[in-house]
């Protein structure tokens, strides 16, 4: 489902089960991410996941991705979240920790980014 028909539907005028919302970070949004959808989403269970492989390879989309993951993560304090790569080869994948610090330089606690690694992908 495309990221404006997701957050569409989070403000209540569709009902439709949706478990994780991807953006892509590393363009801008074609939308304006809103506080009020973000805690509804939050309210009803719905995670967000932030992909971290543009973050480390593409030097040009790095500034837009930390600015929009910032804020969703000021925004959720690290609940509902989760670290994923989206790596198209091994050799982008990080190790947990490497993950981990790289989410306290957009904001987390260690022990919140540990678990937006862990236990947030394992609830599903």
């Amino acid at each position: 489902m495309e990221q404006q028909n997701v957050l569409h539907c989070l403000s209540g005028h569709l009902k439709i089960q949706v478990d994780i919302i991807s953006i892509d970070f590393s363009d801008k949004l074609p939308f304006r991410l809103k506080l009020p959808i973000v805690k509804a989403a939050i309210k009803r269970g719905i995670y967000f996941e932030i992909t971290y492989s543009d973050l480390i390879v593409d030097v040009h989309q790095r500034r837009q991705i930390i600015s929009n993951a910032k804020l969703l993560l000021d925004w959720t304090q690290g609940k509902n979240v989760i670290l994923s790569s989206a790596a198209p080869s091994v050799c982008e994948v990080r190790g947990p920790n490497d993950v981990a610090n790289l989410a306290s330089l957009l904001g987390l606690s260690m022990e919140r980014a540990k678990v937006a690694i862990s236990k947030n992908c394992r609830a599903f």
